[in-house]
């Protein structure tokens, strides 16, 4: 099927094709099907050059006359260049000399069948490649009626996709490239029009917001429910059992020890009684220590926390406890770094400027910058009042940091803290 005809089922599929030129093909591939164009139109002509001398030898009993104008109408066709020289050559000679035979009155031969093997083989590959084509061309329209009804209907989305499985069905089809182009194209629009209602949409949004801001406020402060209902989900607290909860309020019960080169698991035990609740000792923790139950243990506190005399009599001897399986367990303090868990508490709404234009450039950027991070490192002084002993610094594993971008802290604690933590921010 030649390129024009391809080009003409474009047109009458109603499609406007951009006027951009066809992406550069490789010059075998248009050497080739320029050879496969001229055998189709070999065989076409062949056939024709048959007819004609079909037609000649059955108008010679009527009118000479009418059978040579038949072969001479046919000699006129082999003026097409594209017709190879050697096939005009052949076909010429063989009308001229029925032409000649006619006039000196004798019969016209019987059309010549090919009996050559190889003009067989050749006629019969010209013969399947002109169904191909026919094929070809009957597909390809069908797909682009299918791709210009999605066109037409809205669907650019599908209709790109069908002109993509199509190109790559027939990546040489000059219609089909022009065809996936304009696709591409439709699906660009689309997409456009998408992006300009969304800003349409964007822009609508961003206007309210500002009138909203300017209505004056009902009382003195007012508080958005909305944004204080999402930071509370920030900060829930974790969940604990009922063992769990009983064990931290035993660690906030008071005690008193006053003991001197007293054995470490009798001051361990009178800790535990006092609580109310069992501390377990780990065999492996004391020998890392290099202490045993007997070694001598000395201390005096008075009016303080179970948490604190804890912490401070394992300290002394380089343990720390965690709270684990619902119980006290003492372990070394490697032991205890391992076992930290890392949360994220947002600290935004605690941190921001106050004042009747809080959260705004009030006197500068660098001195309000200087104002929050104040206020940040008030806030972290506060949470590190919380089990004192258990942070870097004071002979503790636990670490807080702090991140503007987020406006949260990063707390690397024990489940124990971050339970009495959450507490403490309110939530």
């Amino acid at each position: 099927m030649s390129i024009n005809l391809f080009r003409a089922a474009v047109a009458a599929a109603g499609i406007a094709f951009l006027a951009q030129p066809a992406p550069a093909q490789n010059p075998k591939d248009l050497l080739d099907r320029a050879k496969g164009e001229q055998s189709i139109l070999v065989q076409k002509l062949e056939d024709e050059m048959r007819r004609a001398l079909e037609d000649a030898k059955r108008l010679e009993g009527v009118s000479k006359a009418r059978a040579v104008n038949s072969l001479r109408a046919a000699l006129l066709k082999l003026d097409d260049p594209l017709v190879p020289p050697t096939f005009r050559a052949e076909w010429s000679g063989r009308l001229n000399a029925q032409i000649k035979a006619i006039d000196a009155g004798q019969r016209v031969a019987d059309p010549l069948v090919t009996t050559d093997p190889a003009k067989a083989a050749i006629r019969e590959a010209n013969e399947k490649r002109a169904r191909a084509a026919k094929e070809e061309y009957g597909e390809v329209r069908r797909s682009i009626d299918t791709i210009t009804a999605l066109i037409k209907s809205g669907n650019s989305t599908q209709a790109q996709k069908e002109a993509e499985a199509l190109a790559k069905r027939f990546p040489d089809n000059p219609a089909v490239i022009l065809l996936a182009e304009n696709a591409g194209m439709n699906q660009r629009l689309a997409d456009a029009r998408i992006l300009i209602e969304q800003q349409k949409q964007g822009y609508v949004l961003a206007m309210r917001s500002i009138e909203r801001s300017a209505i004056p406020p009902k009382d003195d402060i007012e508080f958005d429910v909305k944004r204080f209902q999402e930071i509370t989900k920030l900060r829930i607290k974790p969940m604990l059992t009922k063992k769990e909860q009983s064990i931290l309020k035993a660690l906030e019960s008071s005690v008193n020890l006053g003991y001197k080169e007293a054995a470490f698991e009798e001051v361990i035990t009178a800790i535990s009684t006092s609580m109310g609740q069992p501390i377990l000792l780990d065999k492996q923790a004391l020998q890392s220590a290099m202490i045993d139950t007997s070694t001598p243990t000395t201390v005096t506190l008075r009016g303080v926390t179970a948490r604190t005399a804890l912490r401070k009599v394992l300290q002394d001897h380089g343990l720390t406890y965690i709270i684990r399986d619902e119980s006290i367990q003492v372990v070394t303090q490697d032991t205890a770094r391992n076992t930290l868990v890392t949360r994220v508490y947002y600290i935004g709404d605690l941190v921001q400027l106050n004042g009747p234009f809080a959260g705004v450039i009030n006197w500068g950027p660098y001195l309000d910058f200087m104002q929050q991070q104040e206020n940040v490192n008030k806030l972290i002084e506060m949470i590190k009042g919380i089990d004192p002993l258990s942070w870097q610094g004071n002979g503790g594993p636990g670490t807080i940091t702090y991140n503007g971008l987020s406006q949260a802290i990063v707390v690397r604690q024990t489940a124990e803290v971050h339970a009495r933590l959450s507490g403490s921010l309110g939530r």
